[in-house]
């Protein structure tokens, strides 16, 4: 799903996968119809061919401005911006949460899983990166990383031993 824009069979399956054929596309015209009734606006999700088109302007999902800072952030770690870079590390471990949780649709749980990894991935890069530049503030977004189950015990225990090796060396 691309920002505001889907094809209709991402949005069937996702939504209504035990549902074939004509069923399924029913299911999701009369959702997106009802819809705009509580909306109130006709043109909010405009529904073309096989793309579903949500009028971006007017809400907000937190799974697309997630992925913004991800993107953010690899550029920054990648450019190696200090202070881009603990920005962005807090702004993600603060709006980061599980992506539909409970809902057990195998397109959600991919989602969920590649989500996951992803933050994962960069997180640890950033924690790693900060250690350094940021000592305060890493130990501060390395807790809250952990209550959120994004940085395994393997990793922070092996971040602590480089910490404490580190420290050892300037002692």
């Amino acid at each position: 799903m691309s920002k505001g824009k889907s094809h209709i069979s991402y949005i069937i399956d996702l939504m209504w996968p035990e549902l074939e054929g004509d069923a399924a596309i029913h299911a999701l015209e009369t959702t997106i119809y009802r819809l705009r009734k509580i909306i109130k606006d006709k043109k909010f999700i405009e529904y073309q061919g096989q793309i579903i088109n949500i009028k971006t302007s007017n809400c907000y999902i937190d799974l697309w401005d997630i992925q913004e800072l991800l993107d953010k952030l690899s550029d920054a770690l990648l450019k190696k911006e200090n202070s881009k870079i603990f920005i962005l590390t807090k702004n993600i471990l603060n709006l980061y949460d599980d992506f539909l949780p409970g809902y057990e649709n195998y397109l959600a749980i991919s989602l969920r899983r590649n989500l996951k990894k992803r933050v994962s991935s960069l997180i640890t890069k950033s924690l790693h990166f900060l250690k350094n530049s940021f000592p305060d503030e890493f130990f501060y977004l390395q807790d809250i990383a952990n209550n959120k189950n994004l940085i395994s015990k393997l990793t922070t225990d092996k971040v602590h031993q480089r910490l404490s090796r580190d420290l050892c060396k300037i002692c």
